[in-house]
C-alpha cells in the first residue's frame, strides 16, 4: 500500500487552516472599521494620529517608519491630515531640514472617539 506524502495537502486540508480564520478576521475587521470609524479617517490616518497621541511630537521620518509609510504616502497624508485641522507641521528649531509633526486637540478628540 503507498504511503501518503505527508507534505501534501488537499484542497479540502486548506478549508480548515489559517488563510479562511485570516479571511473571517479580514471581514470582522472591515465591517467594524466600516461601522465605527470610516467616514472620519483611513486606516493609515488612524495610525499616524494614533502614534502621535501616544508618542507626542515626532519628525516625519521617524513617524513614517513608524506607521510603515513610505515617503511618497506620507507626506501627502500628513498634508491632508493638517489641512483637516488634525495635526501642525513645522520646521524643527535645530535642523531646518526635519519637519515636526503633532497632533491637534481635534486631531486628538478624533483618535480617542
Amino acid at each position: 500500500m503507498a504511503q501518503e506524502d505527508p507534505g501534501h495537502c488537499s484542497p479540502v486540508d486548506a478549508l480548515g487552516g489559517l488563510g479562511p480564520l485570516a479571511r473571517q478576521l479580514n471581514q470582522v475587521h472591515n465591517r467594524l472599521w466600516h461601522e465605527r470609524v470610516h467616514q472620519d479617517v483611513t486606516g493609515p490616518q488612524f495610525t499616524v494620529l494614533s502614534l502621535l497621541d501616544a508618542h507626542g511630537d515626532m519628525d516625519q521620518g521617524t513617524l513614517g517608519a513608524l506607521a510603515r509609510l513610505d515617503k511618497s504616502t506620507a507626506a501627502p497624508l500628513l498634508e491632508r491630515l493638517r489641512r483637516r485641522g488634525l495635526l501642525d507641521i513645522t520646521r524643527d528649531a535645530g535642523d531646518r531640514r526635519r519637519k515636526v509633526v503633532s497632533i491637534t486637540e481635534e486631531g486628538r478628540r478624533l483618535a480617542i472617539r
